[in-house]
């Protein structure tokens, strides 16, 4: 799963499997709400199957991500999370996250990387 979703296609192997163990599964029944705009961004998801309405930015499917603001820091969500189906994945606690940034660890940086270019990509498609 960790190699099919973006923020971790620039880990080598070992990174991949150190990456995943700190990865948790979740399940979220058709209807449940996994975050709620303005909450605390306390993890990132990742969509194994299932899908789910990011309101107002639109749906995300298998081998999606949603949550990212988790990973920038003590922030808070800019939309709220509801499931469109059941839905199952993985998430990574923000807290996880930081210890990998407070080390300086490789897989911080490559993961951080992937998310600026992601970011930067949204913004120039909303300019365009």
């Amino acid at each position: 799963m960790i190699r099919l979703v973006f923020l971790f296609e620039d880990l080598e192997p070992d990174e991949q499997w150190a990456a995943a163990a700190l990865l948790r599964p979740f399940a979220a029944a058709k209807g449940e709400v996994l975050f709620e705009r303005d909450a605390p961004a306390e993890r990132l998801y990742l969509i194994a199957s299932g899908s789910v309405d990011v309101d107002p930015f639109g749906t995300v499917g298998a081998s999606g991500v949603l949550g990212e603001a988790a990973l920038n820091g003590r922030t808070t969500h800019a939309a709220t999370a509801r499931a469109l189906t059941e839905v199952h994945g993985f998430t990574l606690e923000a807290a996880r996250f930081e210890v990998l940034c407070a080390a300086a660890h490789p897989i911080a940086a490559k993961v951080l990387r992937q998310l600026a270019l992601a970011l930067a990509a949204r913004v120039r498609a909303e300019a365009a």
